[in-house]
């Protein structure tokens, strides 16, 4: 079992290494996203994936087109085009319309004594 604590260390070892910030995917237990100073955790309820072929470049680029609105909306709004996309058969990319940012909590320095599993 690992923990977030595990994860955000790892990330802020690439952080040392001279990344401003980075998105960790956690597969279905949402995403994080570490930087040297915070870290934030963001999430949905759960679903039943169809397919996660290219889920995670359809995150990255979600995150990327949201990078200009700060940490916390660049999170939830790569995790809701990743959700989209496990929502979708095959390597799918989901359309604007498919994709719930409502649907995404964002917690701000969240717990890191939690395991991944039980995000």
């Amino acid at each position: 079992m690992h923990t977030l604590g595990e994860v955000v260390r790892a990330a802020r070892e690439v952080t040392t290494a001279g990344a401003d910030e980075v998105l960790v995917s956690l597969g279905a237990h949402g995403a994080a996203l570490v930087t040297a100073d915070a870290t934030w955790w963001a999430g949905g309820p759960r679903l039943v994936p169809l397919s996660t072929v290219g889920a995670g470049d359809v995150t990255l680029a979600g995150y990327l087109s949201a990078s200009d609105r700060g940490p916390e909306e660049a999170l939830r709004t790569a995790v809701a085009w990743g959700r989209a996309a496990v929502r979708l058969p095959g390597s799918k990319v989901p359309a604007p319309a498919q994709i719930h940012p409502d649907d995404v909590d964002v917690v701000t320095n969240p717990n890191l004594a939690v395991a991944v599993e039980e995000l």
